[in-house]
């Protein structure tokens, strides 16, 4: 059964990074502190931009996909984390910056990166929309080469905290419980001793429901 990486080809994606990066370091205000010079901040605006580009190329193409074994009802599953994804990168985005640029496809061409701002409702409103797709279509845990993508506790926790921070508190009182009842059913829990829990030996634990693993003593990856 073939996954989505297996099932598309990246060059597109890879093709117009380094410039698109470029040009979201340029012309994408700050409204935080700390000016466009400061690179933590800067580091994060780029990195953020360019993971929401990621998410909206497999949105765009996994559905373009030419394996006839790869069927509409396998591909939800894999659009569905890139929507959490995305959902996951703009929650962030308008916490930090509140109203920001909202792009929905792939960018191909570094001219059409440059776009006004969109109200931070309208984020939210985005936000909401794809952790809900990504709630109902991401399985409960992942099996094989699949293993380590996020699951749907994650997706059901992100959707309570992006109606919370909507202020819709009805809608976040029940996504909370609808979250709480998944993350127990898929055997997440508070573990008896916090050290353990904190320990390298331990982790990921039933307490870990979206964590990012590091590649250790690898000299590719940094901190």
């Amino acid at each position: 059964m073939p996954s989505a990486p297996a099932a598309l080809s990246w060059s597109m994606r890879s093709q117009n990074s380094s410039s698109l990066t470029t040009e979201w370091r340029l012309h994408h205000p700050f409204s935080a502190s700390g000016s466009i010079q400061d690179n933590l901040f800067n580091n994060w605006w780029t990195s953020i931009y360019g993971s929401i580009n990621d998410a909206n190329f497999a949105i765009d193409y996994i559905p373009a996909s030419s394996d006839p074994t790869f069927t509409p009802e396998l591909q939800k599953k894999y659009i569905g984390v890139a929507k959490m994804m995305r959902g996951f990168a703009y929650l962030y985005l308008t916490t930090l910056w509140g109203d920001v640029p909202l792009h929905k496809s792939f960018i191909t061409k570094v001219a059409d990166s440059y776009v006004a701002k969109s109200p931070k409702s309208e984020i939210l409103e985005f936000v909401i929309e794809d952790l809900e797709y990504a709630t109902e279509n991401i399985p409960d845990t992942w099996e094989g080469d699949d293993a380590g993508l996020p699951a749907k506790a994650a997706a059901a926790g992100l959707l309570a905290k992006a109606y919370l921070y909507a202020k819709d508190f009805p809608s976040a009182e029940i996504a909370a419980k609808s979250a709480l009842d998944i993350a127990d059913a898929s055997g997440y829990g508070l573990m008896d001793d916090y050290v353990e829990m904190m320990s390298y030996e331990s982790q990921p634990n039933k307490e870990f429901i979206f964590s990012f693993d590091f590649l250790p003593n690898d000299a590719t990856m940094t901190n």
